[in-house]
């Protein structure tokens, strides 16, 4: 499972925490009794601007404003968060020549294909694919 998890609860001001966590208990209770690894993809940092649009600008910098998302999920889920794998020091828009983002929320085509390998990695230690 994976998704977009939204700074406040719907229609408030309320923060989205425990709001969250309660409908991630709800899913997981869906599907505990389909598989024996429940994994929940934690968001990645969310950008401040859609990266493409401020890469064409040509100020760099500017665009290295992503901002890193809460990673707790509900007990009983594996959780993977991919924020190590984005953000250093900070969350940059550009990583070993690839763009992170294909706009204001997304991992574009070529950053998802990049982190593959290290996700497999991930899978592999929780048991879900079998080292090869």
């Amino acid at each position: 499972m994976t998704g977009l998890q939204p700074p406040t609860a719907p229609y408030s001001n309320i923060p989205s925490r425990d709001w969250w966590l309660a409908g991630e208990s709800k899913a997981l209770d869906r599907i505990r009794d389909f598989t024996q690894y429940p994994i929940y993809l934690t968001d990645t940092p969310n950008p401040i601007v859609d990266i493409p649009d401020c890469l064409a600008s040509g100020k760099l910098s500017r665009c290295d404003t992503s901002v890193r998302i809460d990673s707790e999920v509900a007990p009983g889920l594996f959780a993977i968060n991919p924020t190590s794998w984005l953000c250093e020091e900070k969350c940059v828009a550009v990583i070993d020549g690839v763009v992170v983002y294909r706009d204001a929320s997304h991992l574009s085509v070529a950053m998802s294909r990049y982190l593959a390998p290290r996700l497999e990695k991930r899978l592999e230690e929780i048991g879900v694919l079998s080292k090869t």
